[in-house]
């Protein structure tokens, strides 16, 4: 597999995004913040994109497929997405695989991992998510 946005993730960027003819999207946040504002526009720029992200889990998983990624590489990536990763066209590869994605105080699952333990679609993965954003601020 051949995935564009590898040679972009270096740090500080976290997470690239290289769309079809289109210069890439590169972010440096930490969380998937950056990736839920991406699916959600209008310009539709995940459709047909190769992505490299240092850390996937379920819910980012979900919404790559959701903002319909052609090609995945994930530095580190949680046992959860793989199902919701294998079930949809995105070609994935990944460097580490591990249980699930550890939150911010590095001992219980992240919060979005928790949000997303028990759906399985990514359209539904999307409104949690924008509800659990939307309560957080």
């Amino acid at each position: 597999m051949t995935n564009n946005a590898i040679k972009y993730l270096k740090p500080p960027i976290k997470l690239a995004i290289c769309p079809p003819a289109a210069e890439p999207l590169l972010f440096s946040d930490r969380g998937i913040s950056a990736l839920l504002s991406v699916v959600s526009s209008p310009s539709k720029p995940l459709a047909g994109a190769d992505v490299a992200d240092t850390v996937v889990g379920k819910a980012a998983a979900l919404l790559m497929i959701q903002g319909g990624v052609k090609r995945l590489h994930a530095v580190r990536l949680s046992e959860m997405a793989i199902p919701a990763l294998d079930a949809s066209d995105v070609e994935w590869e990944a460097e580490q695989i591990v249980p699930f994605i550890l939150g911010r105080d590095g001992k219980s699952m992240c919060v979005t991992e928790q949000t997303v333990a028990d759906i399985s679609s990514p359209s539904e993965a999307l409104v949690a998510l924008q509800k659990r954003f939307a309560s957080a601020n």
